[in-house]
């Protein structure tokens, strides 16, 4: 549990709202509460756009950078190069 006065900082700029759902369900099944932020631009998705964002508590910040660089490590293996706007806040 969080407390009130605890800031949300942002962790990670996903390429759609669908990764960013994907990360946010990966991070809550960690125990990390998370958020995503900036899913209803109209613009959402597209490369050099507002892309959505997920935050997360930051206390859980470490953890959840440490998540996220595995995701994204797992995602290069399988993904061809340069396809990936994705990044690590």
């Amino acid at each position: 549990m969080h407390d009130e006065t605890e800031r949300m900082v942002e962790v990670y700029i996903a390429r759609d709202q669908f990764e960013a759902h994907f990360l946010k369900d990966l991070l809550t099944r960690a125990g990390i509460d998370a958020q995503v932020v900036g899913e209803n631009s109209v613009y959402a998705g597209v490369v050099g756009v507002e892309r959505p964002r997920v935050w997360v508590f930051e206390q859980d910040l470490d953890h959840a950078r440490e998540l996220l660089t595995d995701y994204e490590t797992t995602r290069s293996q399988s993904s061809p190069a340069g396809d990936d706007p994705a990044t690590t806040a």
